[in-house]
């Protein structure tokens, strides 16, 4: 269902020029790592879901390498937000 319904989507982002999203995701990380902290939060909140919705719907056709890079992906933008909340970042 998630599947069928993302299709759209994804499409569209095919059409992207292949710069745009690994770009926007730089940029939201950035925000994450150096804005104040609502502001920051929202845009690892962003990035979090973008990555879980890019795992949950190629999870099937991954294997272990791409699996454990999703994983390691999302471990990653988890922990600076939560290095955020905390004030170690």
């Amino acid at each position: 269902m998630i599947g069928q319904r993302s299709r759209t989507v994804l499409v569209r982002m095919s059409r992207l020029p292949p710069l745009v999203v690994p770009g926007a995701m730089l940029v939201l990380m950035l925000v994450g790592l150096a804005a104040p902290l609502p502001y920051a939060l929202a845009a690892l909140g962003v990035i979090a879901v973008f990555v879980c919705w890019l795992a949950f719907i190629s999870w099937p056709v991954l294997d272990l390498r791409g699996r454990l890079t999703r994983t390691l992906m999302i471990v990653v933008v988890l922990g600076s937000a939560l290095g955020r909340i905390t004030g170690w970042l």
